[in-house]
């Protein structure tokens, strides 16, 4: 009965990305992919879609390091010790994920690689899956500047 427990402790991690994300938005793509990457149809959305593509907005790199610099405590949200980092973590199970989910559906990735990365490709990391489309699940603390996402591949 332990072993089930310590299990749901640690969720198996695919993959992991810790970056700044200079313009805000973390692209997750077939890596084959030369589909344009999707904009927003407005600015309250957290996730544009295509086939073969989503982007998903995050915290700007340089969102808190003017409050970090400056000391600003009038704009002070209680989490700008971490800076402009971001954390993804590519897990298999919606157990395994923290947050409310921002988006669910499926990508096509005929490369059966998918590419998670900043709009840069400076912070990168792949992901092998089955060539088919990829059912994905997307939770983050915030739909707005998130800090912390899941991305679930089922």
């Amino acid at each position: 009965m332990n072993l089930d427990n310590d299990q749901k402790e640690f969720p198996v991690l695919k993959a992991e990305l810790e970056a700044e994300f200079p313009y805000g938005v973390l692209l997750i793509t077939d890596a084959e992919s030369t589909e344009q990457i999707p904009s927003w149809d407005s600015p309250e959305e957290p996730v544009a879609v295509a086939a073969s593509a989503l982007v998903v907005r995050v915290r700007h790199a340089d969102e808190d390091e003017g409050e970090d610099e400056g000391e600003d405590e009038g704009e002070d949200e209680g989490d700008g010790a971490d800076g402009g980092e971001v954390t993804v973590r590519v897990v298999d199970s919606p157990g395994d994920a923290a947050g409310g989910q921002i988006f669910s559906g499926e990508l096509e990735v005929k490369s059966g690689v998918l590419n998670i990365s900043d709009a840069l490709s400076a912070a990168t990391t792949e992901v092998q899956v089955t060539p088919d489309p990829v059912p994905v699940q997307i939770y983050a603390e915030s739909t707005v500047d998130a800090s912390s996402l899941y991305v679930v591949l089922t």
